[in-house]
């Protein structure tokens, strides 16, 4: 015989996703005790302020996000706080795709040069968070491909501070072509146009964009989330610089790697060299 023993809702305040986490207890009297919880997920820590450089301005990439899939989102919040992510279930853009992430988003940004006798060469990469990684549209169940949480990013190649190559995610590697390639949102040549797009039957991949092609976000431009770069992002009061890079640095996104942490930031960098590059 079973007996009630408690009954709680917490109700947490959210964008367009519902959240309310039920939890309850019942006891098989003299016998054992069963735990059965439900809870669905919170929404998106705060972005980290803009904290970073005028060359990570001056090099960074315009993105859209068709829309079979997520817009970016924030991985770890100015208050220290890890996004939860999503279960890949569901629509594919299924509680991904609010126009509130398009403002509350970040695109994290690190760099690093070294010198080769006079030619000076310099990478930025140029990473976004997303909250799941769903093949199948619908979903009701987990299949092999997806994943709740996915980080995608881009790698713009300079020498002596001119373009030349720039390499974006795919799957698990990186695809490097040079800067003639490459689209760009400006007349200079500086912002390269890249899209988070479903790669077929496959999960999501950056691609890049094309010259007349036109965004599919909700602001109907090309799109740069706020950016925060690794040596000078700043949270909260109690968050500093080094609060948040050891976050970065420890904390599990599952089956998706932090491609800018110092466990992955060099290894991505010496797998995507463009032809005559040195390591790094």
């Amino acid at each position: 015989m079973f007996s009630l023993l408690f009954n709680r809702t917490f109700k947490l305040n959210s964008r367009k996703r519902k959240m309310k986490k039920s939890c309850f207890i019942y006891t098989l009297a003299f016998v054992s005790t069963s735990f059965f919880c439900q809870a669905v997920h919170a929404a998106p820590p705060p972005k980290i302020a803009e904290f970073t450089t005028s060359e990570a301005k001056k090099w960074a990439p315009r993105f859209d996000y068709d829309t079979d899939g997520c817009y970016p989102s924030v991985g770890i919040g100015r208050n220290g706080q890890a996004n939860g992510g999503l279960k890949p279930t569901g629509s594919i853009g299924g509680g991904c795709r609010d126009n509130s992430d398009l403002a509350n988003s970040n695109t994290n940004h690190r760099s690093t040069c070294v010198n080769n006798g006079s030619i000076q060469y310099c990478a930025h990469m140029y990473a976004l968070y997303f909250e799941k990684d769903q093949a199948i549209d619908n979903a009701w169940f987990d299949d092999v491909f997806s994943h709740r949480h996915d980080w995608e990013y881009v790698i713009v190649w300079l020498t002596n501070n001119n373009l030349t190559h720039i390499s974006y995610s795919k799957h698990r590697g990186a695809v490097t072509a040079a800067k003639s390639d490459y689209a760009y949102d400006d007349a200079q040549q500086q912002h390269v146009r890249i899209v988070y797009h479903k790669d077929g039957a496959s999960t999501h991949v950056f691609r890049p964009g094309g010259a007349q092609e036109l965004a599919e976000n909700a602001t109907g431009a090309w799109h740069t989330p706020t950016l925060a770069s690794w040596q000078l992002m700043q949270g909260d009061v109690a968050t500093t610089n080094a609060d948040l890079q050891y976050l970065f640095n420890t904390t599990s996104f599952d089956k998706a790697n932090t491609p800018f942490n110092d466990g992955n930031f060099i290894n991505k960098l010496n797998s995507s060299l463009p032809t005559g590059y040195p390591g790094f």
